[in-house]
């Protein structure tokens, strides 16, 4: 991406404002003496209860302005976010540095506390600007959550931002555990912002290896090229290898449709986007690789346009022995609608292939027949697959979507749609005090997965402009009203942007 773009994601990432509800501050649970006995699906310390973590990225934390934070909304005995909260801050954070941008969730060790990898991709690390960081905070029944910062291996690049974007899985069954830290902005193999990712395989001696992955390492499609951003987006799943092993779907929103072959400078078609599936990521033989590579055109028989950004977001889930990949492309026209979107939904096929179930678009032939086209409404800006009432259900934020039109432009609507079993019908999510520039469905994330690929059953919504908090809010959606938490006061963070992210 160039500097425009940076500087324009960056401002359009800033209109966000973040979440908790002033919640309790006393523990609801009891804590075991360690994780084993008595930790649930989600749960950070070990008491029982499902816990839920949002970040605050541009939080001021003790005067530094915009340092960041992650709040965790502790579960208790009345339900998720009603147990008190916990504040997670860089140990060595400053000003500026935007912890908490990006969040993920795993078991990455032996015990059953929840673990929690945070992104800080504007802090300086070396002094080197926006180079980025990232954070593992080790989920304890004993104490508050303690953090190791990592960073890129290969060297600190200027404007990097290492902790743009994350993935995480658990190990077991044998395999390692498993973190992927994207670098979008990286000149990876010299070439300006094509993007790189970083590779972290924890096994179970304790060893711990980081590579890199690029679109140049052997046997992945495609070639780093000017401003692709390689890993702007990605997700752990199974779609392909040997069935068995995780695949890492990787979104590259701003690539171009410029032919076959690694062109230089800027041609063709601009920000087209794709997503990348790359197999079996913590088994591959001296970074050699298989892996599949898809386009609007290649799922559809449409041409692909300029700044759909396919890629932006995406989900994966599994259920009932399937794997299911939902892909937005938030920059699609509709019906001569500019910048609608799109949602792309893929089956797991035979291989390496991806079946394509349908494209989700706004319109009676679009999947989404409760939705109309609206301008710049930007349906699948974000994404997350979850199980109501033993369903697969996709839930589609469009944070700049209007709730109730004009009067309420860029409150924001989430739209979910049954994948498989439950009812077929679309279901519209907004708040019922509707107010504009709210940006509800900014983010979407499921919790309490019981092994981070199935869906989780219960569905949380990032509203980090909501109105009346100052400083953002997360939706809980149960039953036909959203339930919202915001931010408690803390006068060691003082919250902005909470809501922005969601593990």
């Amino acid at each position: 991406m160039n500097a425009e773009k940076i500087t324009k994601a960056a401002a359009a990432l800033a209109l966000a404002a973040a979440v908790i509800s002033g919640a309790p501050t006393a523990q609801a649970g009891t804590r075991a003496a360690d994780c084993a006995s008595t930790a649930g699906k989600a749960d950070v310390n070990g008491d029982g209860f499902d816990d839920v973590v949002v970040g605050d990225p541009f939080a001021d934390v003790r005067g530094a302005l915009g340092a960041g934070a992650v709040r965790i909304l502790l579960g208790g005995a009345d339900g998720p976010g009603t147990g008190g909260t916990t504040v997670l801050t860089a140990p060595d954070g400053k000003a500026g540095d935007g912890f908490g941008w990006a969040v993920r969730t795993a078991h990455l060790d032996d015990d059953r506390c929840l673990d929690i990898v945070v992104g800080a991709p504007y802090a300086d690390p070396g002094g080197v600007t926006d180079a980025g960081v990232a954070y593992i905070f080790t989920g304890t029944a004993d104490g508050e959550p303690t953090g190791k910062r990592i960073e890129a291996p290969r060297r600190r690049e200027e404007r990097a931002h290492f902790g743009w974007s994350l993935a995480a899985a658990d190990g077991g069954g044998g395999e390692p555990s498993i973190v992927a830290v994207g670098a979008p902005h990286e000149d990876a193999d010299g070439v300006k912002d094509s993007g790189a990712i970083y590779l972290r395989y924890a096994a179970g001696d304790g060893k711990v290896t980081t590579v890199p992955l690029t679109q140049e390492n052997e046997g992945v499609i495609g070639n780093s090229e000017p401003g692709d951003m390689f890993g702007w987006s990605m997700v752990f799943g199974r779609l392909g290898g040997n069935g068995v092993q995780l695949d890492l779907a990787v979104g590259t929103p701003y690539e171009d449709v410029d032919g076959v072959g690694r062109q230089k400078d800027v041609k063709g078609i601009k920000d087209v986007g794709g997503v990348t599936v790359v197999h079996d990521v913590a088994h591959a033989a001296d970074g050699v690789y298989t892996s599949g590579k898809w386009e609007l055109g290649d799922s559809e028989k449409v041409e692909g346009n300029a700044g759909e950004r396919l890629g932006y977001a995406v989900a994966y889930a599994e259920w009932k022995g399937e794997g299911y990949l939902a892909v937005g492309a938030p920059g699609v026209d509709v019906d001569g609608v500019a910048d609608a979107g799109q949602v792309q939904l893929f089956k797991r096929g035979v291989n390496t292939e991806l079946a394509l179930m349908r494209a989700l678009r706004p319109g009676n032939n679009g999947g989404l027949r409760s939705a109309k086209p609206v301008e710049g409404g930007r349906i699948g800006w974000s994404l997350a697959f979850w199980n109501p009432l033993d369903s697969l259900v996709l839930a589609i934020g469009a944070p700049y979507d209007s709730a109730q039109g004009d009067p309420t432009p860029e409150s924001g609507v989430v739209r979910q749609v049954t994948v498989e079993g439950g009812k077929g019908a679309d279901v519209v999510a907004e708040r019922d005090d509707v107010q504009p520039y709210e940006h509800f469905g900014w983010t979407v994330a499921d919790v309490g997965s019981e092994d981070g690929l199935a869906p989780g059953g219960r569905l949380f919504v990032g509203v980090p402009d909501e109105r009346s908090s100052n400083g953002g809010a997360v939706a809980l959606m149960e039953g036909a009203t959203p339930k919202l938490f915001t931010p408690g006061r803390d006068d060691n963070a003082v919250a902005a942007d909470f809501g922005s992210s969601i593990g």
